[in-house]
């Protein structure tokens, strides 16, 4: 999907661009920043979402099938992941302790099919349903049909923008990656609720794959919330052993630990955990540890 209405282009600088998308080697540095700026499923999701407020049909049209053509993306990757391993545990997930409740921002079924009883809140939604926007009635996927076969049949089935009546269309259930949440179901609302419920209730709280974007302030308001309730946290994110040198994403990591937890890298100590390094807080019960989620031992934690 690329979005070109803003764009003004001469002649000789569009055979160029031309030649760029369909030439260039899949990792050319040029290409890259190219499908960067002019693949911004983000900013295409929020250009297009308007219309499902100010019933501006053509921006319906446009948010139904970048919506859709999202999630066809992140079904096929799940289903590629699901594949790799059939049986086999999958990494990360497999290894948590059966007990824990896990509020997740990803779409995936992973969390899901995790073993024991712990529940699964998805904070954003997930690739399982969908939602008919005439009635704000949730309904369950097929699972059985391929996910062109899906699309073909029950999207299109339920998609009518026939002149004289209401415009009828269903949409992923998935909160899309915006700066403004917007809210497709009154679903979400108890979602949340429960999220809020499972942190206040913790006796620690840990925090793995999770950026702390400025997009998701809602759920970092409630992390924030709870932390300063005297609970035990633990971070545990590859980039922080990188804390005490200039790598820029290490210094985004650290504004957010300064915004959120008030955290000063000053006022810590350094430590190993599992043989990784880890960074505590002094005075607090935060924990940050330098290490990716898989290579964590759960059941010692």
């Amino acid at each position: 999907m690329i979005d070109v209405h803003n764009a003004s282009f001469t002649d000789y600088y569009k055979v160029i661009i031309r030649e760029l998308l369909l030439k260039s080697k899949p990792k050319h540095p040029v290409l890259k920043y190219l499908q960067s700026y002019l693949t911004d499923i983000e900013s295409l999701l929020t250009d297009s979402f308007s219309g499902l407020y100010n019933n501006d049909i053509s921006n319906i049209k446009k948010y139904i099938y970048q919506s859709w053509t999202l999630w066809a993306f992140l079904k096929y990757q799940e289903e590629k992941v699901l594949y790799k391993y059939n049986k086999n545990p999958i990494p990360f997930y497999s290894k948590l302790p059966d007990d824990w409740d896990m509020i997740t921002l990803n779409y995936t079924s992973f969390a899901e099919k995790r073993p024991g009883n712990g529940k699964t809140h998805y904070f954003h939604g997930n690739l399982n349903n969908f939602i008919k926007m005439d009635n704000q009635q949730k309904c369950t996927i097929d699972t059985e049909k391929t996910i062109i076969g899906f699309i073909q049949d029950t999207v299109v089935d339920n998609t009518n923008f026939e002149k004289g009546i209401e415009p009828s269309f269903i949409l992923p259930y998935i909160i899309a990656p915006l700066k403004v949440k917007p809210l497709i179901s009154s679903e979400f609302i108890d979602i949340w609720h429960d999220s809020k419920n499972t942190l206040e209730d913790a006796s620690r709280v840990i925090i793995t794959g999770y950026s702390f974007n400025y997009a998701d302030g809602h759920l970092n308001d409630l992390i924030s919330r709870c932390y300063y309730k005297d609970k035990e946290f633990m971070i545990v994110d590859p980039v922080a052993k990188n804390l005490c040198t200039a790598d820029p994403s290490a210094k985004k990591f650290l504004d957010s630990m300064k915004k959120i937890f008030s955290f000063e890298l000053e006022s810590s100590t350094e430590n190993t955990f599992q043989g990784k390094w880890v960074c505590h807080e002094k005075k607090g019960g935060l924990k940050i540890v330098g290490a990716k989620a898989a290579d964590i031992d759960w059941s010692e934690v």
